[in-house]
């Protein structure tokens, strides 16, 4: 047994093609400390819109969302950082679409105006996830509303697209051609 924190163990494991022991797998220690401590946690927000596609930003830290208290932990030269959240977004633990609830957070109202977010979404996501985002939309902040909305509703051709397909058939081109001369 090592130590890997403070009241946290582990059975380390060998690594034979790297000669030593393994590192500590930082995801068995969050779920230890949420035993131990009896807190609810998700991921960061970062980690869900980097995971979402949302942003090329790479997680420099390890954060977690509780209900808990905010304090870090370090844990085998890894430092976890906790930070409390409202019950608003800690209700939306355990649904499919809580990563989208967490990235929008941590995006905001003006960083998620952003026209590529709802295009994105409505690519990377899958159609059980945009379903619980529209069932459970009354637990989103106002301005997030619009994003949900847009991300369930079916994407609409423009007109003009149409309009250009149809002009630059041969038929199409003809008339016009025909027209101008």
């Amino acid at each position: 047994m090592r130590r890997v924190g403070r009241g946290l163990y582990d059975l380390p494991l060998y690594c034979g093609y790297l000669k030593k022991l393994a590192a500590v797998k930082y995801e068995l220690a969050v779920d230890a400390i949420v035993r131990r401590d009896g807190i609810r946690v998700m991921r960061g927000g970062l980690m869900a819109a980097n995971d979402l596609h949302l942003t090329n930003c790479v997680p420099a830290q390890i954060v977690y969302m509780t209900d808990g208290v905010s304090r870090n932990i370090d844990v085998d030269g890894w430092t976890i950082r906790f930070q409390h959240v409202g019950q608003k977004l800690m209700a939306w633990r355990g649904r499919p679409a809580a990563p989208v609830a967490r990235a929008l957070d941590w995006l905001g109202p003006y960083a998620s105006q952003d026209p590529r977010i709802i295009p994105t979404l409505r690519r990377v996501l899958p159609d059980y996830v945009k379903e619980d985002l529209i069932r459970n939309c009354s637990d989103l902040p106002k301005w997030a509303l619009p994003i949900a909305h847009g991300v369930v509703t079916p994407e609409e051709k423009p007109v003009a697209d149409r309009r250009s397909r149809r002009l630059s058939s041969k038929r199409g081109a003809a008339r016009i051609e025909g027209a101008t001369a």
